[in-house]
């Protein structure tokens, strides 16, 4: 297993603590892809339900969210953003987990 994927794995299992039967939303973009796929394998490994939303150049930047994008953030246990910012490269994820019980 690479690198990626090994560290996808311990934010996945350790740090964010994704659980079975969670509802994970994935955004990305093409520059960030192999980040988004290395996380969604380690989500879908701990049972999770993973959906992944590729915002493409021409969404960016986004005055207001579509219904849909919204709604797919509300109904999300966890919120992962996996984006590059223009030229340059941000690392890490943002990161929202709402607490549904």
């Amino acid at each position: 297993m690479n690198k990626l994927y090994s560290a996808a794995g311990k934010a996945i299992k350790s740090s964010i603590r994704v659980k079975r039967g969670e509802q994970v939303l994935l955004v990305t973009d093409k520059q960030k892809m192999p980040i988004a796929e290395a996380l969604g394998y380690w989500c879908r490994e701990v049972g999770a339900e993973t959906t992944t939303y590729l915002m493409t150049e021409t969404l960016r930047p986004i005055q207001k969210a579509t219904r849909l994008f919204e709604e797919m953030i509300i109904r999300a246990n966890v919120t992962l953003y996996n984006l590059s910012s223009g030229n340059s490269s941000v690392n890490g994820a943002g990161i929202e987990n709402s607490a549904q019980e």
